[in-house]
């Protein structure tokens, strides 16, 4: 809630540039089944202070320190490739 002092339009346009600041980098990690295609092994995202992932289904939640780490844990028990959903800005 907007403080009396503040509109909440005001408001609003600090919380925009709070989030355009350092918004997240969303990831897969993309299991190798064969040489034709992969499937989604966890879904990510990737904070200035860490990485969270998830599998499919929410079935497990993991925390790293980057996205990087995360397939190296993940590797150890399945063939898996990082891919970014978009571009760094």
């Amino acid at each position: 809630m907007a403080s009396p002092e503040r509109s909440f339009e005001e408001f609003m346009a600090s919380a925009n540039g709070s989030v355009k600041q350092a918004p997240p980098r969303m990831f897969a990690l993309v299991e190798e089944q064969d040489c034709e295609y992969g499937q989604v092994f966890a879904w990510g995202m990737a904070l200035k202070d860490g990485a969270i992932v998830v599998r499919p289904g929410g079935c497990a939640v993991h925390w790293h320190q980057s996205a990087e780490n995360a397939l190296r844990f993940f590797s150890r028990i399945a063939e898996v490739h990082l891919v970014w959903c978009q571009p760094s800005a």
